[in-house]
């Protein structure tokens, strides 16, 4: 039954292609009707302007050549017939209306009927192919060899159709070529189902060779996609990162979960930066952020982690990589440009979400690297002016999650040390992001870094601290005191900087926090007074 639902929507998408071509094929010639009708309208027009001034400049001509009567007793100026000539009125050519579009209402229809039924055909032949893998191993109707074979012919008929209509579309003006782009979208899904099968479902092969056989679809697809288009980067990415879902996600181990996510995004960014493709990047981004929240409900926190942080260094990459690849090519505002900032926003929130989870018992190291590569690359998203000043700031927000789960006593193994690992990797970053920072509001973002580092300073107690609890604090004032030396030297007004003020101020608050728990409640005035002084 699944066979001939696919096969018959196979035949639909077919159908929906012809007709889309001759759709287009019709607009065409009306389009051609539409230009000679207004090339006739502009010379008729042309022809009744010299109609209408021919008689009037005949007239002025013979006037000028006819012999001169014997003058009146009034002389007439020399100049009359010029005067009249410029007294006669020219005539007065309107300008043409410019022609309204079509209605909302129309131009909706006509969207649909040229590209919408043919993004709904092709993504039901995505979910067509995925599902006659999983349909087929539940139900039992073949041998697991023969439901493995199906699909992946399945992938190569869907293959073979979308060469066919894009072959159509090149000899064709009227073309099919988003049909071919779905068709060859769904296809390449139906691949990685049936390759994924393979290896987990019926141990047919090994990681290594499923591995490698994931690896050559994901370089046919990058080809592919710069051959059919965009349309089918979106649908073969979205394809891919359903296939494990529609497969049912209880089949696979986490680490092959999270090194297929892992091979499916860098491709997805890999013909984003190629291609400039920014709606197959989010498309890549979205599903990333779909199974990082799946992670969550899994416990599968490693994953969580590397699906924040990776999208958003794959992102930076593709708009540096492209921006030096073709440097002439505008860099406004499109989507493409919007990557590394949406993917920023959406790293910072899972990451404060794995925070959150700390309060559950949950082992946060990963979390704890995440959130330093966290930091570095919205450090180096803004010396590379890919994101808004303050969009780093991002980055230490969410490095205040993690001091406040430590401020809620989370039962985080190695506290003191993943503390010093982020307070450290906050004041790095923030140094590193106010040696590049050239207008005060890109000091300000940078100096996030050094509150970052002074809020996980004073947070962060345990054991190790327990006989000394002023070591946190002490190591913060240390550390901060030493990155505001260093941000004095790159300041050329430090006397008028208010951003190297405020790195100063952490690093004094620190000495004074130190100072305050590690003396004497009777002496702590006269201690803290001569810092102050």
């Amino acid at each position: 039954m699944v066979w001939f639902v696919v096969l018959g929507l196979l035949g639909w998408v077919a159908f929906l292609a012809a007709q889309a071509g001759d759709l287009k094929a019709r607009l065409h010639t009306l389009e051609q009707r539409l230009a000679d009708l207004k090339a006739r309208i502009e010379n008729s027009r042309v022809e009744s302007v010299e109609a209408v001034s021919t008689p009037a400049i005949r007239t002025r001509v013979s006037k000028a050549q006819a012999p001169s009567p014997t003058p009146p007793t009034t002389p007439r100026p020399a100049s009359a017939p010029i005067a009249a000539a410029a007294m006669t009125p020219a005539p007065i050519i309107r300008p043409r209306p410019t022609p309204a579009g079509p209605p909302p209402r129309e131009a909706i229809a006509a969207w649909l009927s040229e590209n919408g039924l043919a993004w709904l055909g092709g993504g039901v032949l995505a979910l067509g192919g995925m599902f006659l893998v999983a349909y087929a191993a539940q139900q039992g109707f073949f041998t697991p060899g023969l439901r493995v074979l199906a699909a992946a012919a399945l992938g190569m008929i869907l293959l073979g159709v979308s060469e066919w209509l894009k072959r159509q579309a090149e000899r064709d003006a009227g073309g099919h070529r988003l049909a071919a782009a779905v068709a060859a979208g769904a296809g390449a899904a139906t691949l990685y189902a049936a390759a994924w099968a393979s290896y987990w479902l019926y141990s047919f092969i090994g990681l290594e060779a499923a591995g490698a056989l994931l690896a050559v679809i994901s370089f046919g697809l990058l080809g592919l996609s710069i051959r059919h288009g965009e349309p089918l980067a979106m649908l073969a990415i979205g394809g891919a990162l359903l296939a494990p879902a529609v497969t049912g996600p209880q089949h696979w181990d986490a680490p092959a979960l999270t090194a297929y996510l892992a091979l499916v995004v860098a491709t997805g960014y890999a013909v984003a930066g190629a291609r400039r493709w920014g709606r197959a990047g989010m498309i890549t981004l979205l599903g990333a952020v779909l199974w990082a929240i799946a992670g969550y409900l899994a416990e599968g926190y490693v994953r969580v982690a590397a699906l924040a942080v990776g999208p958003l260094a794959l992102a930076v990459a593709a708009v540096v990589w492209r921006r030096r690849r073709a440097p002439g090519e505008p860099s406004g505002s499109d989507i493409f440009a919007w990557m590394p900032q949406v993917a920023l926003v959406a790293a910072a929130l899972l990451l404060a979400g794995l925070w959150e989870a700390s309060l559950k018992g949950a082992d946060l190291a990963a979390a704890a690297i995440g959130e330093v590569l966290l930091m570095g690359l919205a450090a180096f998203a803004a010396r590379q002016r890919l994101t808004p000043p303050l969009l780093q700031l991002a980055a230490y927000l969410s490095a205040a999650f993690a001091a406040a789960a430590f401020f809620n006593g989370a039962p985080t193994q190695g506290l003191e040390i993943v503390g010093a690992l982020l307070a450290i990797g906050a004041a790095a970053c923030g140094v590193w992001a106010a040696f590049g920072a050239q207008r005060e509001l890109e000091q300000f973002a940078a100096a996030g870094g050094a509150v970052a580092a002074l809020v996980l300073a004073l947070a962060t107690q345990g054991p190790l601290t327990a006989s000394a609890p002023y070591a946190p604090a002490g190591l913060g004032a240390v550390l901060l005191g030493l990155c505001s030396a260093l941000v004095v030297r790159r300041t050329a007004t430090p006397a008028r900087n208010v951003p190297l003020a405020l790195w100063i101020w952490t690093g004094t608050a620190a000495l004074l926090m130190t100072l305050k728990i590690a003396s004497d409640p009777q002496v702590l005035p006269l201690v803290v007074a001569v810092p102050a002084a």
